[in-house]
């Protein structure tokens, strides 16, 4: 793996899109969907739809060492993006971009297709892509999906071993870490990017 001081944000974006070929290799697994197994809920499958989509609720805290702040988290996943939801906010990336929208004030059931999240992300009147923001709300969501994203990766390196994740990706052209570094990868990338609040 390259030194952090090496990375730049197409690299970063070169493992964003692995990261996703990752998760659409734990839907086929020979250890069943780890997805979820994990805790994601399958989605129904749109009409004419190519891919699967997932829903994950959960717990972040989003406080401090000191004081802690137990938040519901909702992970939106599918081919192509995810959607982190903590309160009345979310973060949407596509899965070929680390360029997030921020959305505010989601609806209560977020849009449940690609083509329905284009529609959605269309017609906000304050969806708009977080530019080199440094507000700490965008912070915090962003601190916690590349943490979560870490935090899931650590669970497939526990339960089906790290030969595993290099075998899922390294079938990818333009693999840019060996899958068993993911884990790391995301973790070194939410501390160094978001954890300066």
């Amino acid at each position: 793996m390259l030194p952090q001081a090496l990375w730049k944000k197409s690299t970063y974006e070169l493992a964003w899109r692995q990261q996703f070929f990752a998760w659409g290799q734990d839907v086929v697994s020979d250890h069943g969907n780890l997805l979820q197994k994990f805790g994601f809920q399958k989605l129904p499958r749109q009409p004419n739809a190519g891919f699967s989509e997932y829903i994950w609720n959960g717990v972040e805290d989003i406080g401090t060492q000191i004081t802690p702040d137990l938040k519901p988290h909702h992970i939106h996943l599918w081919a192509h993006g995810i959607c982190s939801k903590i309160e009345n906010h979310s973060l949407f990336y596509s899965r070929s971009s680390l360029q997030p929208w921020l959305i505010e004030n989601p609806p209560s059931q977020l849009p449940n297709s690609h083509e329905d999240w284009m529609s959605f992300l269309a017609i906000q009147q304050c969806p708009r892509q977080v530019e080199q923001s440094n507000s700490l709300l965008v912070k915090k969501l962003q601190l916690s999906l590349f943490s979560w994203v870490a935090f899931y990766e650590a669970w497939v390196r526990s339960t089906v071993g790290t030969s595993y994740r290099d075998a899922t990706t390294c079938v990818r052209k333009d693999s840019i870490v060996p899958g068993s570094k993911l884990e790391e990868l995301w973790q070194s990338y939410a501390r160094s990017n978001f954890c300066h609040y």
